[in-house]
């Protein structure tokens, strides 16, 4: 009995993507029909490195294992098999090291049979593209921003923890393929909406995905969002911008447009006239920081400086807006304070206990001008806190005219 069990899991194990003898490309799975990844697959298994089950079935809704995924990775990328013994499964595990896509202390050996996630799927993708990477949180925005994984809907939502279907790995398998052969995927703006989700995961913003007109130049050399810098803490209180995040005003689907509050203005300048509007022009991007800061104070404070960051404005001297509505110069975009100004990172305190989360934004004209111009990002300090008067430059790109979209 012991025996016809353990002779039972190796069959199901091998047999789950081997190529069954009688089913061939030609074969029509009775469980295609109208699915999403149907095409997809028809082109794996005409590669013959996946094909379906002896029932006629293809079985794409049903999840796949993290050692199933990279036999379907080692056979569709035809690495030489390595020799090992053991279970059915660990010449592929080796052959996954041998060629860079996987290392061993990344799953328990006891959880090699378990269903991949799809962040983990992005992991050894973005490997098998030949693509090098030492940060942990990077992996998504890797695989999104080249358009290996994209996202489940058309929010760009991600599901990292979400386990992988047979639909889903194949998919992923023919873009390494096509990256592999030449290939760049473009990204629709829902493929772009789920490297933006990536981005932000990474390293708290989404300049690189959203902005690329002003913010690819320091994504080429890897001028890269300095995180550490985006946080103060003492003795006295905290006070951090927990996220930067960039809204395409022109997109009514941007999914990060459901964070700007209801009560945002700006002042539209029109010759010696200041008018506080809420209307946006289309062609404007939202940068908005989200500020955070603890602080217990035995008298009022006025004029409290909170962190917030802000780009390097251009200042066009004239009119905000062209004669076509469009904005020209970056402007500040925020609440109403008690005052009536815009927030913008000074508030009034009361004595007491403050635990306070503000958002506070610009809003950039969409363009691809000033070639080599230096534009960046910086945190404003928290002065009441005894941090200092002087900015600290976040993040510090060069504007190129080809790295325009």
């Amino acid at each position: 009995m012991m025996k016809k069990t353990v002779m039972a899991a190796f069959i199901a194990g091998v047999s789950l993507f081997s190529v069954v003898g009688s089913v061939n490309a030609e074969v029509k799975f009775t469980d295609l029909n109208g699915h999403w990844a149907k095409k997809q697959i028809e082109f794996a298994v005409n590669d013959g490195y996946v094909d379906g089950y002896p029932d006629g079935t293809f079985k794409p809704d049903q999840n796949v294992s993290r050692v199933e995924f990279m036999k379907l990775v080692v056979d569709a990328l035809k690495f030489k098999k390595q020799d090992a013994s053991g279970e059915w499964y660990q010449p592929y595990v080796n052959t996954a090291v041998a060629n860079g896509i996987h290392q061993l202390d990344e799953f328990a050996v006891d959880q090699l049979t378990k269903p991949i996630t799809r962040e983990e799927m992005a992991r050894i993708a973005v490997r098998a593209t030949g693509e090098a990477n030492y940060d942990a949180k990077k992996w998504m925005y890797l695989a999104t921003s080249k358009g290996i994984i994209q996202g489940l809907d058309n929010k760009g939502t991600l599901g990292e923890d979400q386990p992988t279907t047979r639909a889903q790995a194949i998919t992923v398998i023919e873009r390494i393929l096509k990256i592999k052969s030449g290939e760049k995927i473009a990204l629709d703006k829902y493929a772009k909406y789920a490297a933006s989700r990536a981005e932000i995961n990474w390293h708290k913003t989404n300049v690189y995905t959203m902005a690329q007109e002003y913010f690819g130049w320091g994504k080429s050399i890897g001028n890269e969002f300095k995180v550490d810098r985006l946080k103060f803490e003492n003795e006295k209180g905290m006070s951090e911008v927990e996220k930067f995040v960039v809204v395409d005003m022109g997109d009514p689907e941007d999914p990060f447009r459901v964070e700007i509050p209801d009560n945002m203005y700006w002042t539209n300048k029109v010759g010696k006239q200041r008018i506080k509007t809420q209307e946006v022009p289309l062609n404007t991007y939202a940068f908005l920081s989200f500020n955070h800061f603890t602080v217990s104070t035995d008298v009022p404070k006025k004029y409290f400086h909170y962190a917030i960051l802000h780009t390097s404005p251009f200042i066009k001297n004239g009119d905000s807006l062209d004669e076509n509505g469009n904005l020209k110069d970056v402007v500040t975009y925020g609440t109403l304070d008690e005052y009536g100004s815009l927030q913008s990172g000074l508030i009034d305190l009361k004595t007491g206990d403050h635990d306070m989360r503000i958002i506070t934004a610009q809003l950039v004209p969409k363009m691809s001008g000033f070639d080599g111009a230096s534009w960046g990002v910086d945190r404003q300090p928290c002065v009441e806190l005894g941090e200092g008067s002087t900015e600290i430059s976040v993040f510090v790109s060069e504007v190129h005219h080809d790295l325009g979209e």
